[in-house]
């Protein structure tokens, strides 16, 4: 996987991510998280996200996101913020109804 964020990249914001295929190897998708509270992690430490309000002994897997740090960014710091280079592709139609 990759090991540093590169913010002089631009990248296509997403609504979910994909699962990893030959267009979509690993490591080339980024999560930016925000947390309610703040949460203390080493660089490049691994983050693991779990349901806690589930009950613990159903049969299924509470884990949610799994990765790593690789930068931290204050989001009430609209600097820090305006460092991510993140587009969404926008597209209108419309129709001619006349030419003048």
């Amino acid at each position: 996987g990759a090991t540093s964020f590169d913010f002089d990249r631009e990248y296509l914001t997403a609504d979910e991510l994909v699962d990893t295929s030959a267009e979509m190897p690993a490591g080339s998708q980024w999560a930016y998280v925000i947390f309610e509270r703040a949460v203390t992690a080493p660089a490049k430490s691994l983050l693991i996200g779990s349901v806690l309000d589930t009950d613990v002994h159903a049969n299924k897997c509470r884990i949610v996101l799994s990765g790593r740090v690789l930068s931290t960014i204050d989001p009430n710091n609209k600097e820090e913020v305006g460092r991510l280079r993140v587009f969404k592709n926008k597209q209108k139609v419309g129709a001619i109804k006349r030419v003048v």
